[in-house]
């Protein structure tokens, strides 16, 4: 009445025995709460031990985690840890899902990529130095090919090794995914984000700029040092098809990363699917040589596509 907050006891309980420990009053007003409060106070999600457990609905709540989480708390390196918080033993009738509208959740989860992608500045160099050697390094062992049947046999394997390290370029994605499921597990069981807006963020900066940066840095070199076909249209195909490559491999590294619970069979699962990929990619057996039960593989391997592209962009 008379527009006054509402305000409830709270009781918190420390997770580790149960013991009741401190009662406080929360302010229930969602025009306040969220600036007097702070982003870890009680106008923020509580989790306990290993990761939250329990979400508080409303405006101000939702409003809280949105400053904490745009701002980046994560327990990633170099960034500020999430604090241990007692599970609070609250009676709350009026739980909702989600706090914000799925669109806002996607913006804060771009957000919060875009600190973690643009702010690890060693990943960044470490990224472009990369590219650029190994662009450097290929168009060295292959330097200006001759146009005749020994440099087409030249161009030939050369395309396939523009293949092979378009995909180990974003092979570390595996073990940044891996590292950052801890995170994801404890928020999303709050029910901070949907699955699909964090999935989202973590790919959306590899399609622009990473792999425009990566596949351009890598195949410029390659293709005008090597005497490939000196068209600026030709160029540009060749660098889509390892421009898309570098995607579609990004994507399969994380889904690799998803499901085992260990690093190592994480790691050995991406290698796995991508000697499968490069098995049937057309370099290694033709197509025409392959059993028919094993034909259909072709058009599941990302690889058999670069490679196709890149060849029909050479000899056509």
């Amino acid at each position: 009445p008379g527009g006054r907050p509402r305000r409830e006891s709270v009781r918190s309980r420390d997770s580790r025995d149960g013991v009741p420990t401190a009662s406080r009053e929360v302010d229930r007003d969602p025009g306040t709460a969220h600036r007097d409060a702070g982003p870890l106070s009680a106008a923020t999600p509580y989790g306990y031990g290993d990761g939250f457990t329990r979400r508080l609905s409303g405006a101000a709540y939702g409003n809280g985690f949105g400053d904490m989480y745009a701002n980046g708390y994560t327990n990633g390196p170099g960034r500020m840890p999430l604090p241990y918080i007692p599970n609070p033993d609250i009676q709350h009738s009026a739980l909702v899902e989600y706090g914000q509208s799925w669109f806002a959740l996607l913006m804060l989860c771009l957000k919060r990529q875009a600190r973690l992608e643009f702010t690890n500045y060693p990943a960044i160099g470490a990224r472009i130095i990369l590219n650029v050697a190994t662009g450097m390094l290929c168009s060295s062992l292959w330097p200006n090919l001759p146009r005749d049947a020994n440099g087409l046999s030249l161009r030939y394997s050369l395309i396939f090794h523009v293949c092979i390290s378009s995909v180990l370029a974003v092979g570390g994605v595996t073990a940044i995914m891996f590292a950052s499921k801890e995170v994801y597990h404890k928020q999303r069981t709050a029910n901070l984000f949907h699955t699909s807006t964090y999935w989202i963020a973590a790919n959306v900066f590899q399609i622009f700029p990473w792999a425009v940066i990566e596949s351009g840095l890598f195949c410029s070199p390659i293709y005008w040092l090597c005497n490939l076909r000196k068209e600026f249209w030709r160029f540009m195909l060749f660098w889509l098809a390892a421009y898309l490559l570098n995607i579609t491999s990004s994507v399969v590294f994380r889904m690799c990363a998803m499901k085992p619970t260990s690093m190592g069979p994480a790691a050995a699962l991406a290698s796995m699917v991508q000697v499968f990929f490069f098995l049937f990619s057309g370099y290694l057996q033709p197509w025409s040589v392959l059993p028919p039960g094993w034909l259909w593989i072709k058009w599941a391997s990302p690889q058999s596509y670069a490679f196709s592209i890149m060849l029909i962009n050479e000899f056509s």
